[in-house]
């Protein structure tokens, strides 16, 4: 079996339930492929490519801020 953010951008999402339809949808991880997958099939890549780059810029934030303050409370 596939862990949950591995198995989202490969199932239909309709066929999921309502929380996980949510979750589906606005995955990094289902942005990410949606964008590989328009990039390989020449479909329109802008649908899916700035809300990649808004999670990707986002999660880079906050996870260096988070690990800044965790060497400066370690050191």
């Amino acid at each position: 079996t596939l862990p949950l953010h591995d198995a989202l951008p490969i199932l239909p999402v309709k066929t999921m339930p309502d929380f996980l339809q949510v979750l589906a949808e606005h995955s990094p991880i289902t942005y990410t492929v949606n964008t590989v997958r328009a990039l390989m099939i020449g479909g329109d890549v802008n649908a899916s490519l700035w809300p990649a780059l808004i999670w990707l810029v986002a999660l880079a934030t906050v996870f260096s801020i988070l690990a800044v303050r965790l060497y400066q409370r370690n050191t």
